[in-house]
């Protein structure tokens, strides 16, 4: 079976969730599917660092990752690069990475 891999992250790094992104990418590859990544899908540059700049103004906590803003500019991304896969099902850790979808 074919996969497209999205990840906020980058899918090889142990680091990210204490490294189960990698085990589940790395298990899916043992069981003889065929993986496409697209990783790092993190949102518009300037509009993460906006929404942290308003949450210090403010003094509250403010996730930049949730804003909808943000999860639009890593919509049009994920869009951009899935159309250069054929794949049969779309796998991810996390449901940032399927919004707007």
């Amino acid at each position: 079976m074919k996969i497209l891999f999205l990840n906020d992250k980058g899918h090889d790094d142990v680091k990210n969730w204490s490294g189960t992104t990698a085990h589940m990418a790395r298990m899916l590859e043992d069981r003889g599917h065929q993986l496409y990544y697209i990783d790092h899908l993190t949102g518009n540059f300037f509009l993460r660092c906006f929404y942290r700049g308003l949450g210090i103004l403010i003094g509250k906590q403010v996730k930049a990752n949730r804003e909808p803003d943000v999860l639009r500019s890593m919509a049009r991304r994920r869009d951009r690069e899935k159309k250069r896969f054929y794949y049969d099902l779309i796998f991810t850790p996390n449901s940032m990475c399927l919004c707007y979808l």
